[in-house]
């Protein structure tokens, strides 16, 4: 079985993921800062509610959307520098062949 990483697709991958957490706080950050001034009282209550849950749930996203990218980019670095090893591995082991005749 043969397992082939392109490490220029996970680091692409990876700067996606951290887009996306960026544009969550983003989002996180103008959900906080929302007031319920502009509101009926009968409806302050309730909508000061819904943004605090999602800026909530985007502060949760962002959070993970981070993890993501930093996962992406340790599994790559941790393949890469096991091709390096099998790699000299494989260098140091052909330089001990001989040929027989």
């Amino acid at each position: 079985m043969t397992l082939r990483v392109d490490p220029e697709r996970v680091g692409t991958t990876a700067t996606a993921w951290d887009t996306r957490s960026l544009e969550l706080t983003g989002a996180r950050t103008l959900l906080a800062g929302l007031s319920g001034a502009g509101f009926t009282t009968a409806v302050r209550g309730p909508a000061t509610a819904f943004t605090t849950a999602w800026a909530g749930l985007a502060r949760t996203e962002a959070t993970a959307a981070e993890a993501q990218a930093d996962g992406l980019r340790e599994t790559a670095t941790l393949l890469l520098r096991e091709d390096l090893v099998s790699g000299r591995s494989l260098i140091a082991f052909l330089a001990q062949l001989e040929e027989t005749r």
